[in-house]
């Protein structure tokens, strides 16, 4: 009876843990402000919350330091957003299924607060949206390029856009199946990716991309990941030389792009 009873309170304790990993997510109190601050560190966006994510819109402040530019309210809620070193580009990855965490669009806004393009993420003949559960959302310092990385069932998947008119420049698999982190260079000249595989343990797999999405170098690092870990990407100033954290040395180790790719003699 106590063995029975035992197993019982086991079953059941499995089940609680079970519904709250897939519980859907909370959404925000009206009112709630979230902040976004460039890589710089010299322009921030305030997004203050108006209602639910999914169909509601939202105030948005841009400020270059302490000053306003401008305070508007947009037609979307957005999940991430990211700005250019420059100022002159905002990218907003908009929530379409907030429980499940999916967003619906890409949002591109000029310096002025004027919206250059909203990308869908697609739709169909029965007025479904298909979202993207993004991960990862990245401009190059300049502006000029947007990546989008989320999660697939074998392998990341990572889509360039143009930030100047939001055209789609390419859509690409690569690595393992989740998306860890993206940098990109002035003008995208290099991207740099990072992936893992959570049921390895771990493992990681970098890759070195071309604006074409041409694989130029790529590494493999076992049980490399870690939560804890806020950065594994870093770019030197000419995009040819980066480093990458490795977690067993606790330290980034330099890589530089080799002579037949285009990189030192």
């Amino acid at each position: 009876m106590k063995k029975t009873f035992i197993l019982l309170l086991t079953f059941i304790s499995i089940f609680a843990i079970s519904r709250c990993a897939f519980a859907k997510a909370i959404p925000p109190e009206p009112g709630t402000l979230q902040s976004h601050v460039s890589h710089n560190g010299k322009f921030t966006v305030e997004i203050r919350i108006i209602g639910y994510p999914d169909s509601s819109p939202s105030d948005c402040t841009f400020k270059e330091g302490n000053q306003v530019i401008w305070s508007k309210q947009i037609p979307t809620t957005p999940g991430q957003v990211k700005i250019s070193d420059n100022g002159e580009i905002i990218a907003m990855a908009n929530w379409g299924w907030y429980d499940e965490m999916g967003s619906k669009s890409l949002s591109f806004y000029d310096k002025k607060g004027d919206l250059i393009k909203e990308v869908s993420f697609g739709g169909d003949e029965f007025g479904m949206s298909p979202m993207k559960w993004v991960r990862n959302l990245t401009l190059s310092p300049d502006g000029t390029y947007c990546m989008v990385g989320s999660n697939g069932e074998e392998k990341a998947l990572f889509s360039l856009y143009e930030s100047k008119t939001g055209k789609l420049v390419w859509e690409k698999a690569f690595g393992y199946e989740e998306t860890v982190e993206i940098k990109i260079s002035d003008a995208a000249k290099f991207i740099l990716v990072a992936t893992s595989n959570y049921k390895s343990g771990g493992n990681m797999w970098f890759l070195l991309l071309n604006r074409d999405g041409g694989i130029l170098w790529q590494k493999k690092i076992s049980k490399n990941h870690s939560w804890d870990v806020e950065e594994y990407l870093r770019f030197k100033d000419n995009g040819k030389e980066f480093e990458i954290f490795n977690l067993v040395k606790n330290k980034f180790i330099f890589f530089a792009l080799p002579a037949d790719k285009g990189g030192k003699k």
